[in-house]
């Protein structure tokens, strides 16, 4: 009987403490609905989109009709690339399975350096827009997803469920394997341009710097004013008995309902209330 009637006051308790929390939450959403809404869509606005993946099928017929596949890949502006291209593509991602460097086998490749720079630590360092622009690609995002699939491969991860890898990467890695670097630098010649014509994504990265920074900027901004809106519930919370000294559980609480509200990951809520923190030096 003594345990029904504890259990039944710690029901009745709950039931009050959800009650107050309610009531907390629908006076801090009736001030910052609006505010939060604008805020959300400001940052979806400013998230830079995500990169299509590409479709590739066999390569050994560079001169082969194009596969569906191949087409969908031109379509999304991924270009088909051809055996020296791939050669290039897979020192580079060999370098940084095997050395954490991008440059160490790149460097191997005749004509690649008036592309890149060296380095105080003598290490070849060229950025994708420069490398894409060396082997004659027109797309960056080809670049990075195709050294990405490269790097798997070589480290014997293989696909995982964030990264499809295609027949045509594979067979690559497959005859690239049994290779020399230098073997394989020296197919890749094939592919190097002249770096005094091929600056497309070079003069695409300047012309975006300022762009960029501006969209870096205003993204910061946003996700700053969303964790000053989370700040704000959560001061409210606290000057509750219930919450008054658990600071950590109002935080927790804030939380899990806005994102359950709004539609937003608790990760992406909490990132948000902790950069606020953070730009106020408070923790």
């Amino acid at each position: 009987m003594k345990n029904l009637k504890l259990f039944e006051q710690f029901s009745e308790d709950y039931q009050t403490d959800m009650e107050i929390f309610d009531s907390i939450y629908e006076d801090w959403k009736a001030d910052n609905e609006e505010e939060l809404k604008l805020i959300l869509e400001g940052e979806q606005l400013n998230l830079f989109p995500g990169d299509e993946d590409e479709e590739d099928d066999d390569w050994e017929d560079d001169d082969a009709e194009l596969t569906s596949g191949e087409k969908a890949a031109l379509a999304r502006d991924f270009q088909i690339m051809s055996k020296p291209q791939l050669a290039a593509l897979y020192l580079r991602a060999l370098g940084k399975a095997k050395d954490n460097d991008y440059g160490a086998y790149t460097v191997m490749i005749n004509g690649i350096t008036p592309f890149g720079r060296v380095n105080n630590e003598g290490e070849f360092i060229i950025t994708n827009h420069a490398f894409a622009d060396a082997i004659g690609l027109d797309s960056t995002v080809t670049v990075s997803r195709t050294l990405k699939k490269f790097k798997l491969l070589i480290t014997g991860e293989g696909a995982n469920s964030g990264e499809s890898i295609y027949p045509k990467i594979i067979n690559a890695f497959d005859q690239f394997k049994s290779k020399t670097p230098g073997q394989i630098a020296a197919l890749a010649a094939e592919a190097i341009q002249d770096p005094a014509t091929s600056t497309k994504n070079r003069e695409a990265a300047a012309a975006a710097g300022p762009r960029t920074a501006a969209k870096n900027k205003e993204r910061k901004a946003d996700q700053i004013r969303l964790g000053e809106t989370v700040d704000l519930l959560v001061k409210s919370l606290k000057k509750t008995l219930i919450y008054s000294n658990q600071t950590a559980r109002a935080e927790r609480a804030a939380i899990a309902k806005i994102s359950r509200d709004f539609g937003v990951t608790p990760e992406r809520i909490q990132l948000a209330y902790q950069a606020f923190l953070n730009s106020k030096k408070i923790k």
